[in-house]
């Protein structure tokens, strides 16, 4: 018994020692695991919608009531920017110019999309809802603010085929920009280029983690 009790104590350390090692190689290989597969994969987002490859597409972009007048020229521009950018990343679509669109929706006074989109022979219109657009916050701060909604509506089969209200979107995240920084134009050019990513990235694969570090040095 005495050596029994003699052996178990100087085994045990190196027991100890051995269970350590072994989970510490367990979490490393997991750790490998995961940085091998982030090499091979990346860190890709697929579309939440895939329909408009191969489309010939119309944006509109309209702010909905009590958003008309202030913010009509934020609706254009992000029409136009989204528009760019599906241009740019959907693999065979073809974008009706956003001023043609723009042009035949007031000169008609269309408002339904079964019509815009049959108007300018579409096969699709991507419709994008501006609930709400600001820049200010309070009196020293740029701070961009928006809410929206977006839908893709299939022109032959006259039904929205996705749609989805985003989470409000703010841009710097934390933080924000002093007013004395830059011009209010500008701080809203560069918001609007930021919220059009945000819109526009449903439609095509994406990097995750594209934003990050893009509060720090502007978009």
């Amino acid at each position: 018994m005495t050596m029994d009790r003699h052996f178990a104590s100087r085994c045990w350390p190196v027991l100890a020692s051995l269970l350590l090692l072994t989970a510490a190689t367990a979490v490393g290989c997991r750790s490998m695991a995961q940085t091998m597969a982030y090499l091979v994969n990346g860190t890709n987002m697929e579309a939440e919608y895939e329909g408009l490859e191969g489309k010939k597409v119309a944006v509109v972009c309209r702010a909905l009531s009590g958003q008309e007048f202030r913010n009509a020229g934020a609706a254009k521009a992000l029409a136009q920017q989204v528009s760019d950018l599906l241009k740019l990343h959907v693999k065979k679509i073809h974008i009706i110019d956003p001023q043609t669109v723009a042009t035949l929706i007031d000169e008609k006074n269309l408002e339904e999309y079964s019509e815009i989109g049959k108007a300018l022979k579409a096969d699709m219109v991507v419709g994008i809802e501006l609930d709400s657009f600001s820049v200010l916050d309070g009196q020293t701060l740029y701070r961009g603010r928006a809410s929206c909604s977006i839908k893709a509506y299939n022109v032959a089969e006259k039904h929205i085929d996705w749609k989805k209200t985003m989470p409000q979107s703010v841009y710097p995240t934390t933080g924000g920009i002093a007013t004395s920084d830059r011009t209010e134009g500008d701080f809203r050019d560069e918001f609007t280029r930021w919220l059009a990513d945000q819109v526009a990235r449903n439609f095509f694969a994406h990097d995750k983690y594209d934003d990050f570090g893009r509060d720090a040095v502007g978009f």
